[in-house]
């Protein structure tokens, strides 16, 4: 992916509709920062393209608009204080056609550029309004954006200041101000509807030291579901991800080992927000003190109809000490550990994501939807991105 002396690679991107995955690619010598298109054919080599530069600095959060409309969205938060929508696909109908019809791609095109106004390290559509996406920045706030109206931010969360965190666990709030970037973030679906709104959607974000659920309302308190616990041991929260079959927030943290050294804690938790659930499910202990940020990813999968099991899920992330990727099967009982997925040295492993689509190219997230396709975990290091079929 990173061929150049002066590439690298950070994220990853999953296109939901399509099997096809996009990763960053930056080059600072040149100044030019976008994503690489690799298409997942069957039984092919992987064909790689480069789209035209996106950003002027390196880009930090990834994701494609989950929605089937006229027009597919990549959305790119970029330490150049802007994040891009990238034009994918495209109706007929988006381009003058009376037809409605899929979208099918075109060449892409930077569609809208939002204004941050500080460096923006994560973003995230919205899980019910194909309109809104939302941006966490370096001074820890939280933007949500109208694709109708892109010129300013819609509204704008400003962080877990002093006195504005209410603690869901029983420790007493911290009183010092947190301005800590917003490094990940994911956009839930409510099970319930608002009669008079219909569907909503939650935010759960993550910076160094906590993770929150953020209100409805920009005025409304942060919610810290991490306690001062936590902060006290040394902990750092290195990304977070959501499996929506399970309803489970995964997490990664870097931690002490007790001996004086530091190790990885990936642990997962059951959410919900009617009323507010945040409970520990499980817990995987490496020993690895995982120097270089990674992101991991909590996900489920369907199975093929001549499997004992109909579904699995699994969390993925990089083990810095062996530099491999390791897949753990979180379904049972018991954290089973099923795969270690090498990377030869000297590349660091820095994303870690998963997918799988139907036949007609979309996953509806429904448990009798249509045949799938064999699901996949990609890990990209700061050169290259190796994909792995599960089967």
């Amino acid at each position: 992916v990173a061929r150049g002396v002066h590439e690298a690679s950070r994220v990853l991107a999953v296109d939901p509709h399509e099997p096809a995955v996009y990763a960053s690619c930056s080059n600072g010598a040149a100044s030019t920062h976008t994503m690489v298109r690799v298409d997942i054919v069957a039984n092919k080599e992987p064909v790689a393209f480069a789209l035209p530069s996106i950003h002027k600095d390196e880009i930090r959060g990834a994701e494609i608009s989950p929605f089937q409309r006229d027009v597919r969205y990549l959305l790119t938060a970029s330490m150049d204080q802007t994040a891009a929508l990238t034009m994918l696909a495209c109706a007929p109908a988006a381009c003058g056609s009376s037809s409605m019809v899929m979208p099918v791609r075109c060449s892409p095109v930077v569609a809208a550029r939002l204004s941050v106004g500080a460096q923006a390290w994560s973003c995230a559509w919205d899980a019910c309004d194909p309109y809104r996406c939302y941006v966490g920045t370096a001074g820890g706030r939280v933007l949500a954006f109208d694709l109708r109206h892109p010129s300013a931010p819609q509204m704008v969360w400003d962080g877990p200041r002093s006195g504005a965190v209410h603690v869901l666990a029983p420790e007493q709030p911290t009183t010092a101000p947190n301005y800590s970037p917003v490094h990940s973030m994911v956009a839930i679906r409510l099970a319930d509807k608002d009669e008079g709104r219909g569907e909503r959607c939650r935010l759960v974000v993550a910076n160094a030291q906590h993770i929150y659920a953020l209100p409805e309302q920009p005025n409304g308190r942060w919610i810290r579901l991490t306690g001062d616990i936590d902060r006290e041991a040394g902990r750092s929260c290195l990304s977070i991800s959501f499996d929506a079959r399970t309803s489970c927030v995964g997490a990664s943290f870097r931690a002490p080992d007790g001996t004086g050294g530091r190790m990885t804690v990936h642990e997962l938790y059951e959410i919900g927000f009617a009323p507010l659930v945040w409970q520990r499910r499980r817990e995987i202990s490496v020993p690895s003190a995982q120097n270089r940020w990674a992101r991991s990813t909590a996900f489920s999968c369907r199975m093929a109809a001549s499997s004992r099991i109909s579904a699995l899920s699994l969390f993925g992330a990089a083990v810095e000490a062996s530099r491999c990727v390791r897949l753990w099967d979180v379904e049972g009982p018991r954290v089973r550990d099923v795969a270690s997925l090498d990377v030869a040295a000297p590349e660091d492993i820095v994303d870690v994501r998963a997918g799988q689509w139907s036949e007609e190219g979309a996953d509806d997230g429904e448990a009798d939807g249509p045949t799938m396709s064999p699901a996949f975990v990609a890990s990209l290091t700061t050169r290259s991105l190796r994909i792995y079929q599960i089967e």
